[in-house]
C-alpha cells in the first residue's frame, strides 16, 4: 500500500517531469522549472512581466533543500515558485499575518486551496509581529508589504527581531517594496503605499542584519513616486527596491 509520503514525493516528481519540455533550451535550470510549473495559476503567469520571476529567483539564490518563509504570502504567487526551487527536501512556509487576514477575508483558505497538491508548502497564520516555524530558516521573504507594517501600526522592531531569531546564522532576509521619495521616511506608507528604502535599511539593520546586496531589475525611473502604488497608471510598474540582508552573529 502506498502511504501519503510516497504519494507526495511522486506528485512532486511528476511536477518536475511535467516542466521539462522536449524542446527546452539547454541547460534547463531549476528556475526554468519553477516558472513553468504546472501548479502555477493563470493569474501567476499574467503577473510575470511585472514581477520578473526569473531574475527574482536568481537574486534569492536559494539552494535545493533550503527552508524558506514567505511572510504575508498573499495568494501564493512566490510560494508556488519557491516550492520547485527548494525541491523535495526543502520547505516553504507561506503565512499571512493577522492584520492581512483582517483586510482580506478568506485569503489563507484561497492560498491553501491553490497549493493543496504541493506537498512542500505549509500554510499558516502568523501573529502580527511574531514568527512561528517548526525549524530554523535559511531565508525569509517579505515582498511589497513592508510598508504595511507601519500603516497597520505593527511593532516593526519586534517584527524584524523575530525574523532575525527565526533564521540560521548566515541566513537571509529579503525585502522588496514600492519606493517613496528619498528622505520621506514613512510619510507615504498609508496614503501611497510606498516607503523610503533608506528607512527600511536602517530599521532592519537595527535588528542586527547587514545589508549584503540589492537589485535594480524592478526599478522604473518613469515612476514619479507621487501616485499610490495601486493607481491604474502605475500598478505593476512602480519603482521598486529589492534588498537582501544577512544575519551576522556579533
Amino acid at each position: 500500500m502506498i502511504n501519503r509520503s510516497t504519494i507526495m514525493i511522486l506528485t512532486f516528481a511528476s511536477m518536475m517531469l511535467a516542466v521539462s519540455p522536449i524542446n527546452a533550451k539547454e541547460p534547463y535550470t531549476r528556475i526554468d522549472a519553477a516558472i513553468d510549473s504546472p501548479f502555477r495559476t493563470e493569474r501567476d503567469r499574467s503577473l510575470d512581466e511585472s514581477r520578473q520571476p526569473g531574475k527574482f529567483l536568481q537574486f534569492l539564490a536559494l539552494k535545493n533543500g533550503d527552508k524558506v518563509a514567505e511572510i504575508n504570502a498573499g495568494p501564493g504567487y512566490n510560494a508556488r515558485l519557491l516550492a520547485t526551487i527548494v525541491g523535495n527536501e526543502g520547505r516553504v512556509y507561506a503565512s499571512n499575518a493577522d492584520f492581512v487576514l483582517k483586510l482580506f477575508s478568506g485569503l489563507n483558505e484561497r492560498l491553501e486551496d491553490s497549493v493543496v497538491n504541493i506537498y512542500n508548502i505549509q500554510v499558516s497564520r502568523q501573529a502580527n509581529s511574531q514568527l512561528d516555524h517548526p525549524e530554523i530558516l535559511d531565508m525569509a521573504i517579505l515582498n511589497n508589504n513592508y510598508h504595511d507594517l507601519h500603516w497597520q501600526k505593527i511593532d516593526v522592531l519586534a517584527f524584524n527581531q523575530a525574523v532575525f531569531n527565526a533564521l540560521r546564522p548566515g541566513g537571509y532576509f529579503v525585502v522588496g517594496d514600492h519606493k517613496a521619495k528619498q528622505g520621506s521616511g514613512t510619510r507615504d506608507v498609508a496614503t501611497l503605499h510606498r516607503i523610503d528604502a533608506d528607512t527600511v535599511i536602517s530599521e532592519i539593520e537595527a535588528a542586527g542584519f547587514v545589508l549584503e546586496s540589492s537589485a535594480s531589475f524592478l526599478s522604473n525611473a518613469k515612476d514619479d513616486l507621487t501616485l499610490p502604488a495601486f493607481d491604474p497608471s502605475v500598478r505593476g510598474r512602480t519603482d521598486r527596491f529589492l534588498l537582501k540582508f544577512k544575519k551576522v552573529e556579533r
